[in-house]
């Protein structure tokens, strides 16, 4: 996209002062159009086309031409067509911004005193910062593989030890329980989960949940092994038998 610079006081500077504000805008339709040319600068039109396309008539346009070429803003080649006098001076080549991005680094990259150019060869001097950021980017994208996110969870740490108080809450919830016997149960079946199916958030919630349900803590890991679900003790009550009485007496005693 090519641009063509306005300067601020355009409308309030001295030499356009006199025109009206239409012909000032008539100014900037052919700014416009030299912008446009092949040689920028230059409206390789003739004055008809000119004032066509200005959508004024040819005389108008006759008297702001006069205008501009007294007041030494325009003038005609030897051709005979318009062109404004200092538009070299004041509208540069291009405004390409990429352009300039990359003429401003590379301006940047010859300053740069790690960088040591001899001959043709281009040595690149590595200094300990440099070094130290590499070794931290490698050091994250280790973390970024092996540690899995705070969001998705954790896996069940290798090798497990029951804590006292998920020890208290089961022997608190469960008494009949062993808690020791019952984390080792836990550890094997979340060792042995794959996957994401094997993160959680929270183990000491888990645990509490595998406490409390008969159906997740004692059954669903039985069948896992395929065994029947365990069940909970029954204390069963019998009613002891009774002994006999003494014998009654049938005969008379001598």
């Amino acid at each position: 996209m090519e641009w063509f610079r306005l300067w601020h006081d355009f409308f309030d500077d001295p030499k356009l002062r006199r025109l009206t504000k239409a012909q000032k805008f008539d100014v900037l339709a052919m700014l416009r159009l030299a912008s446009g040319n092949t040689m920028r600068g230059q409206i390789d039109l003739c004055d008809e086309d000119i004032a066509d396309h200005l959508q004024i008539t040819d005389e108008e346009f006759a008297i702001l031409v006069e205008f501009l070429v007294r007041k030494e803003i325009a003038a005609r080649n030897e051709a005979g067509r318009l062109y404004f006098i200092h538009w070299m001076k004041r509208q540069p080549k291009t405004d390409n911004v990429a352009a300039r991005v990359a003429e401003s680094r590379a301006k940047k990259k010859d300053e740069d005193p790690c960088n040591v150019t001899s001959g043709e060869s281009n040595v690149t001097v590595t200094n300990s910062v440099t070094t130290r950021t590499e070794q931290n980017r490698e050091e994250q994208n280790r973390n970024t593989i092996t540690r899995p996110s705070a969001s998705r969870g954790t896996r069940l740490e290798k090798p497990f030890e029951l804590p006292d108080e998920w020890k208290e809450f089961a022997e608190r919830e469960r008494p009949h329980l062993d808690a020791i016997i019952e984390g080792q149960k836990f550890a094997d079946y979340w060792h042995s989960t794959p996957g994401t199916k094997g993160l959680k958030s929270d183990w000491y919630a888990v645990w509490r949940n595998y406490v409390r349900s008969d159906l997740y803590g004692r059954g669903q890991i039985a069948s896992k092994r395929g065994q029947q679900p365990a069940e909970e003790p029954k204390i069963i009550f019998t009613r002891r038998p009774e002994r006999p009485g003494p014998r009654a007496l049938t005969e008379p005693v001598a």
